[in-house]
């Protein structure tokens, strides 16, 4: 059953993905009218920096959460001393580990949060803008062909 489960995940994430499997790419020779937006977003450097900023921000977020923020410290020190009685070993083994008071924890995953959020509805806003300057350049495009056609007409 569960083999079965996995192939039927792994069959619908390959029929999905634009990227992997059979799905032809968005922008195969000329851009249409269906999809001037697709393929504006698939060559765009703006929505990579955006969604590099993205993953940046998880990063920072996956940083901020762990309890302990710092790789506990392993410490010794070991002597050898002359006494009366004969040589003395003195030795000390310590142990620290940094913790995190006053809420600085709880602050910081809230502030990783809130620039996540943040960048999300940056990413949004630069894939509508992006989608827009296409569409408005495709159809500015289209109008000038237009009116060259005319203009060759009227000649």
């Amino acid at each position: 059953m569960r083999t079965r489960l996995l192939t039927a995940a792994c069959g619908l994430a390959v029929s999905l993905s634009p990227r992997i499997g059979l799905a032809e790419p968005t922008c195969s020779g000329t851009v249409t009218r269906s999809t001037v937006a697709a393929c504006a977003l698939e060559h765009s450097p703006a929505l990579r920096e955006e969604l590099a900023a993205q993953r940046a921000g998880e990063g920072r977020l996956e940083a901020a959460r762990p309890f302990l923020p710092g790789n506990p410290v392993l410490s010794g020190s070991l002597a050898s001393r002359s006494a009366a009685a004969g040589q003395r070993l003195n030795w000390s083994l310590g142990l620290s580990q940094e913790l995190e008071v006053g809420g600085q924890r709880g602050l910081r995953v809230d502030v990783a949060e809130g620039e996540l959020e943040a960048q999300a509805h940056r990413l949004a806003a630069t894939r509508a803008a992006i989608a827009a300057d296409a569409w408005s350049a495709y159809f500015r495009a289209l109008a000038a062909r237009e009116r060259l056609l005319l203009a060759s007409k009227l000649e």
